[in-house]
């Protein structure tokens, strides 16, 4: 996933994943670019691909982002 945003935006989506992310007892991999974009990268190395959590993760993401918009 890639969000284009305004840099505050950014940061401020960037934080909510993350501390989602932690409440879910998941690390997101956030990569900001161009200062106003974060690439989201998930995936569960157990399952050597998606797992039912990223997909919840990815949920959450989905609804921080609506917020911001």
């Amino acid at each position: 996933m890639t969000y284009s945003t305004r840099l505050h935006k950014a940061i401020l989506h960037s934080a909510g994943v993350y501390y989602g992310g932690q409440r879910m007892n998941f690390n997101p991999i956030l990569q900001p670019a161009c200062s106003q974009r974060v690439h989201i990268t998930l995936s569960t190395h157990e399952c050597g691909g998606l797992s039912e959590r990223d997909i919840n993760l990815a949920s959450f993401i989905e609804q921080v982002a609506a917020t911001l918009s």
